[in-house]
């Protein structure tokens, strides 16, 4: 009976202590979540770019000589030369991104140019006299404004002063009668597209109008005596495509750290 009574006692023991045991055995520890993926860097057009850019250009220059005596043989009272040729060249700039979308910058700008052209008179008492034009360079400095439509895309227009270069010539039949070289100062307007294609890089397609005004430029002659002068009205247009390299582009990227 004490037997029995025993064998009881150690069962019992053994069901009881057995949750407890079981409760204190080592567990596997919870597999540790995965870290996060950094996050995407946030494109940003604040900073500043150096760059280049090609294009065409054409103008339109009024030639207007009122003082000339059309008796005595003189050059023609007025025409019109339509010029047409490549620029290229480069810019420079700052921009600054407010309120997530808009951006506002400046820019100086530089292009030599093959745009020239020529007007013939019509007189019939001087048919021979040519009248040649070209544009040796234009430069601009502009303010910009900017609205991104997409995170890499900015639509902007831009506006500001414009300076040309111009050389006029005289011809009577190709042989030099007068000429004139002269830097006039003008306005400009534009607008364009700018896609940020890779970190740091952007490429961009721009329309630009320069108008200039009239002008009474003073003429030599090849020995270098004043000659006459002409009133030049003039305007200037240009559609360029380049690339820009920009500074300090973009933000970091935001890396979220794991917690276990």
């Amino acid at each position: 009976m004490k037997k029995v009574l025993l064998g009881n006692i150690v069962l019992a023991a053994l069901v009881i202590g057995t949750p407890a045991s079981a409760a204190d055995m080592p567990r596997k520890a919870p597999a540790a979540a995965p870290a996060a993926a950094p996050a995407a860097p946030a494109i940003s057009w604040t900073g500043c770019y150096l760059g280049g850019n090609i294009g065409g250009g054409w103008a339109l220059k009024d030639w207007a000589n009122p003082s000339s005596d059309f008796d005595a043989g003189g050059p023609g009272t007025r025409g019109t030369a339509a010029l047409g040729g490549f620029v290229g060249g480069g810019q420079i700039g700052c921009d600054y991104q407010f309120a997530d979308t808009w951006v506002i910058g400046i820019q100086a700008m530089f292009d030599g140019s093959e745009v020239k052209g020529d007007v013939f008179d019509i007189l019939t008492a001087t048919p021979t006299f040519d009248l040649t034009t070209r544009v040796n360079w234009f430069a601009t400095v502009t303010g910009r404004l900017g609205y991104a439509l997409i995170p890499a895309g900015l639509l902007y227009v831009k506006g500001g002063v414009a300076w040309v270069r111009d050389r006029h010539a005289v011809l009577s039949p190709g042989v030099l009668v007068e000429r004139a070289d002269v830097t006039r100062t003008g306005f400009t307007a534009g607008a364009g597209f700018e896609y940020m294609f890779l970190p740091n890089w952007g490429a961009f397609v721009e329309y630009d109008f320069m108008g200039f005004g009239t002008k009474t430029v003073p003429f030599t002659a090849p020995s270098g005596s004043f000659s006459e002068t002409w009133d030049i009205r003039q305007n200037v247009q240009v559609v360029l495509v380049g690339l820009n390299f920009r500074f300090n582009f973009g933000k970091a990227p935001a890396v979220v750290s794991a917690r276990y």
